[in-house]
């Protein structure tokens, strides 16, 4: 039976760092076929081409076969092509569509439940103190911003948008925050340098991975009471099961796993094997049974997801010598996964890279906004890039959740 065929607009990666310089897209092109007859998959793409400055970027893609880790996917792939499809499918097509600049090295970034307000973190060479921006997504303009004590990172806002949880890595302490004025509430001592943050659903809990120690912190909102527990040798980030009930934690040194912590008792229960590589970021997704993980070792950098229950992981090779924070989408479509220069854009469920962006140099963090409209990525080059899918037509808006979590947590 003969093929069917859809195209797609592909963007490339591994850019060399060039701060403050435009790209410009030369050619690109894709054909993507499905055997209808056995549901076998071939890429067939052309060479393309991103210029910037004077220099030239070209990729070229792999050839199809049984054994090839692709590197691109159509959106026609997420579901079975139908005979006289041909052509029907959607596009996708991820882009820069708009930047936020503010001077320094920018690190944290959360939105609020509604999408209206980004929250920001930003340290300079000056100071060990910080600053935390409060951001209108609409205009893309600081409407307000404030010192912050020892080097602010992770961010977490409550479910009715009213507080702010910030760790304070240099300052081993956890502001809470008004999210309305930026008035600090309330300062928690925690342990050595956190840097994951996360908040439960219901918002009774603040879960603090440190990377200096190991321990994980659990802070009651409610009592005000704190525990901790050693998960690792250098406990990184951290992610939330949707029910509030389990955390799990990526660590720096520890034995290639991902410790799994009943916040009930502050137990580690169970260590999820991650094979020779360091797991690094992480985050749940498909209602608390899968876990994705970025990760680096024998086998390069990858981006992993685990059932969680069985504890077996899929792995997509990223074509990268860097692997960093990641982010899905809060309706499970996509995961944003930093590069360094450039955010891959990942179908959650195939495992396949949909697109490559080009962003500033050392990119720091990525939020993903509630209504999975857009990315937010915070560098070190001053500059907050939004990434959205500039054929996505305008969708349901979603019920409220918890603020949106970061590469620090779910």
């Amino acid at each position: 039976m003969r093929p069917q065929t859809n195209a797609v607009l592909l963007v490339a990666a591994g850019l060399e760092r060039s701060a403050g310089v435009q790209f410009r897209l030369v050619e690109s092109s894709l054909s993507v076929t499905r055997d209808a007859a056995n549901g076998s998959v071939c890429r067939r793409a052309s060479r393309k081409s991103i210029q910037w400055g004077q220099h030239m970027h070209t990729s070229a893609y792999r050839r199809c076969g049984a054994k090839m880790l692709p590197v691109v996917a159509a959106a026609a792939l997420l579901s079975p092509l139908s005979p006289g499809s041909a052509g029907a499918q959607p596009t996708v097509d991820y882009a820069v569509s708009a930047t936020i600049d503010i001077p320094g090295r920018l690190e944290g970034v959360a939105l609020s439940p509604d999408g209206k307000t980004a929250f920001v973190t930003r340290h300079t060479d000056e100071s060990t103190d910080g600053t935390l921006f409060k951001i209108d997504t609409a205009t893309r303009a600081v409407v307000q911003s404030v010192t912050a004590e020892g080097f602010p990172i992770g961010l977490a806002v409550s479910r009715d948008g009213e507080t702010l949880y910030m760790g304070n890595n240099g300052a081993n302490t956890l502001s809470i925050v008004d999210a309305r004025t930026l008035v600090t509430r309330e300062i928690v001592p925690t342990c050595e340098g956190p840097l994951g943050l996360a908040l439960t659903p219901d918002g009774s809990k603040v879960v603090v991975a440190c990377q200096f120690d190991g321990n994980v912190l659990v802070y009651d909102t409610r009592t005000k009471d704190v525990a901790q527990v050693r998960a690792g040798e250098r406990s990184l980030f951290v992610a939330l099961s949707p029910d509030g009930k389990t955390a799990y934690t990526t660590d720096l040194l520890g034995d290639y796993s991902i410790a799994v912590i009943d916040l009930a008792t502050t137990e580690v229960t169970r260590r999820i094997p991650t094979g020779r590589e360091t797991a690094f970021s992480i985050e749940v997704a498909d209602g608390g049974r899968t876990l994705f993980a970025t990760s680096g070792g024998s086998e390069g950098y990858q981006l992993q997801k685990i059932d969680i229950v069985s504890g077996t992981a899929q792995k997509l090779t990223l074509d990268s010598q860097y692997a960093g924070l990641l982010d899905v989408a809060p309706d499970g479509s996509v995961v944003f996964v930093l590069k360094g220069d450039a955010v891959d854009v990942v179908d959650a469920r195939s495992l396949q890279v949909i697109d490559t962006v080009p962003v500033p140099f050392s990119s720091q963090v990525v939020a993903v906004a509630p209504d999975s409209r857009a990315a937010y990525v915070t560098s070190q080059a001053s500059t907050i890039s939004v990434i959205t899918d500039i054929t996505a037509p305008t969708p349901t808006p979603m019920p409220p959740t918890t603020g949106s979590g970061s590469g620090f947590g779910s």
